[in-house]
């Protein structure tokens, strides 16, 4: 079951022989890392959304191994600004950064200083939306572009110390370019934000199938332990459990969709059908699902939530506003996990 009890804010929790996660626990930015140490390399898997939230969460690692005071390489598993900024921080200059060639293309395309730009030009809905995610929490000071050293397309394998290191690149689903992080030997896996614990499963592409190779093909490895971009470190039996949720999830999707619904009407009916005893997470991130499954159905593929970002945030903060409202018990409804 989910490791609900070391899903703390600023924790580290050992997932296995010199192997550890660490957690954040908030809203939009408050992502989770991995840190590997095999024969005194390391391996991190991810950074924070800034400079000062990535050198807090390394000073956790090296407290808890020492060997984390340096890091020999860095896998970035996408490109959202909570997995990338803190790349900048210069303890990272001499180290190893791989991630894939689209996610190096949105880094390149897209810097801090060209993404704080975007957002300081938003207004109205996107800018109350925006304005939310951010509060008092982060400081992006001292952003600078990072240039990964190395990239790759599809699946590539590399070794640290005595690890073997599989990074696999999933079709789009959660951006178009997600790496799940495999050590075979040490039985960890990082999914970056493919996936979560006993979550409603979000997607932000048309790609809920791809969701679903991914998981069937993480179940076969029997892992001791799954790190999740956001929420508990998982277990097999939560993999398990999600995979069973998004084949129900797409079944769902394909009933409503072959009676004509538009996708947002179809999400209000399929919230009003939600068995009140067995909630997951997040059922608001449901309007998107749902959105993004009908445009995989459609053949829309290239139709992800973020083509149009002011758009995008505009909606999500009225969807936010309405949902009290349009289903009250769930918006008051305290989360109890699904599967015990």
């Amino acid at each position: 079951m989910a490791d609900w009890e070391n899903y703390k804010p600023n924790h580290v929790s050992q997932i296995g022989d010199r192997a550890y996660a660490y957690t954040q626990v908030g809203g939009w930015g408050f992502n989770n890392m991995a840190l590997i140490v095999s024969d005194g390399e390391t391996l991190l898997i991810d950074t924070t959304s800034d400079i000062p939230m990535t050198q807090r969460m390394l000073d956790a690692f090296t407290t808890a191994d020492p060997a984390a005071s340096h890091v020999d390489v860095l896998a970035l598993t996408h490109w959202h600004v909570d997995h990338v900024h803190g790349a900048c921080l210069p303890a990272f200059r001499d180290s190893r950064i791989i991630c894939t060639e689209t996610v190096e293309d949105y880094m390149a395309n897209l810097p801090p200083k060209a993404w704080l730009g975007q957002i300081a030009s938003l207004t109205g809905d996107a800018k109350r939306a925006m304005d939310r995610n951010l509060g008092n929490f982060f400081d992006f000071s001292g952003l600078e572009p990072v240039v990964p050293t190395e990239n790759y397309n599809g699946r590539t394998e590399f070794t640290f110390g005595r690890q073997r290191v599989q990074l696999i690149e999933a079709g789009p689903c959660h951006t178009a370019s997600d790496t799940v992080v495999y050590l075979p030997d040490a039985g960890i896996v990082h999914f970056g934000d493919i996936t979560g614990a006993d979550t409603y499963q979000s997607l932000q592409y048309p790609g809920l199938a791809n969701v679903i190779a991914v998981l069937e093909e993480a179940v076969t490895w029997q892992a001791r332990a799954y790190v999740a971009g956001h929420g508990p470190v998982m277990d097999l039996a939560d993999v398990r459990d999600q995979l069973e949720h998004c084949h129900w999830l797409m079944g769902e999707a394909k009933r409503r969709h072959a009676k004509g619904m538009e996708a947002e009407a179809a999400a209000d009916d399929l919230l009003r059908s939600l068995d009140r005893s067995r909630l997951r997470r997040n059922p608001q991130g449901l309007y998107a699902s749902i959105q993004m499954i009908f445009n995989e159905l459609d053949g829309r593929l290239s139709y992800h939530l973020r083509k149009n970002y002011p758009k995008y945030l505009a909606g999500s903060y009225r969807l936010s506003q309405e949902f009290p409202t349009r289903h009250p018990d769930l918006a008051h409804m305290p989360h109890t996990p699904a599967r015990v």
